[in-house]
């Protein structure tokens, strides 16, 4: 029994130390494969590092800027470009663009003039990390060569969000994209441990959205009897009048003294939904008209009330404005005072016949509820 053992052990030995050997001896011989390979092409890759290739990423000098200096932002970079004929520059695009290899920069043409013929320029950490795929795509359509070139960028080439990712310092919490637009003012509400940076971020954001005139900062929660924003101005003019287009639906009003809110559209539309075309609407809370308008031009009798005068007065407003004052009936009380007078008369009026009490519609600004009287 123990001669057996060992005898099949022995036999385990060599079959495992000559199948480890046969391993070695492969791996050796395709390192060896890898290694010619790589050398042969080393002499293109290795040509920009030793041109000083920089990344297309803003200078890491502007790191900590807390005052906005444009000028800082400029820089030099070297990236791959190909010279191509202007009969083939259409198929060359599509597969550069198929391998997201195209120089994709603001303010900055990928394809430019050479003469008669067009250079292209590169992404230049694509192209490396996709050389091979690249290279054989570009002998499909005889180009053979890639030149590196020199290219000076400047802040005019970068968006937002790369300004903000050189300037903030490494590990800073917070994110600068989840912004609101509202008509020509962008809408921030900054985490304190951003509040060191608000008027270099506010005069970013002013400078890389060609439509806004205005940059505010929330200062403070809503507590006022209004709900009405507390904010600071961080970039721009004070101009807080604005005009905003919703449902097909045209929106007048002050910033800066009434109660807006662009990210609750998608419950305003599913309000809308619930709605037919001649129902008797009460919006106990309606702001400057965000359900009252649409609804109106749904053909909906609205009755609107807002405890805010100024919003009351943009209701009204808007009503105009979108020519629905026909089916609009503005009201400025409070809320309490509203369901117990305007609307509690209408419910015992339309109590007579439960038909028509069905048609009728109650709710306030954020979903439909029951009105108890």
């Amino acid at each position: 029994m123990q001669v057996c053992f060992r005898r099949f052990a022995r036999f385990l030995k060599v079959k495992f130390v000559s199948a480890h050997q046969d391993i070695i001896a492969k791996h050796y011989s395709l390192c060896k494969v890898y290694s010619t390979s790589v050398k042969n092409m080393s002499v293109e890759i290795q040509t920009p590092s030793v041109r000083g290739l920089s990344s297309i990423f803003p200078p890491h000098t502007v790191c900590g800027m807390k005052v906005l200096d444009r000028d800082a932002f400029r820089k030099e970079i070297t990236v791959p470009s190909i010279f191509v004929t202007v009969d083939k520059v259409g198929e060359v695009i599509k597969l550069i663009k198929q391998n997201e290899c195209l120089l994709k920069m603001d303010n900055l043409q990928p394809v430019q003039d050479e003469g008669k013929d067009k250079i292209i320029l590169l992404n230049p950490d694509s192209y490396e990390e996709k050389y091979l795929k690249i290279r054989q795509c570009f002998k499909k359509v005889d180009i053979n060569s890639v030149s590196w070139r020199k290219i000076t960028v400047t802040y005019e080439n970068w968006n937002s969000q790369d300004i903000f990712k050189a300037i903030l310092p490494p590990n800073t919490p917070g994110n600068i994209s989840g912004y609101s637009i509202i008509g020509h003012i962008i809408h921030v509400n900054l985490k304190t441990e951003l509040l060191d940076f608000k008027y270099v971020i506010g005069q970013v954001l002013l400078d890389k959205h060609p439509n806004i005139r205005t940059v505010v900062n929330k200062s403070q929660i809503i507590e006022n009897e209004f709900r009405s924003l507390n904010f600071e101005l961080l970039a721009g003019v004070p101009e807080y009048e604005v005009l905003v287009k919703e449902n097909h639906s045209q929106f007048a009003f002050d910033f800066s003294k009434v109660f807006w809110n662009p990210r609750l559209v998608k419950e305003r539309e599913r309000i809308f939904k619930n709605i037919d075309s001649g129902d008797l609407v009460y919006d106990v809370f309606a702001g400057v008209g965000p359900f009252a308008i649409p609804l109106a031009k749904q053909k909906c009798q609205v009755h609107a009330n807002d405890l805010n005068p100024d919003s009351y007065k943009w209701l009204c407003h808007n009503a105009n404005l979108n020519k629905v004052t026909q089916y609009v009936r503005a009201y400025n009380l409070d809320g309490k005072v509203f369901i117990q007078t305007i609307a509690k008369l209408d419910f015992l009026f339309w109590m007579r016949d439960r038909k028509q009490l069905e048609a009728c519609s109650c709710f306030n600004e954020f979903a439909s509820c029951a009105l108890v009287l």
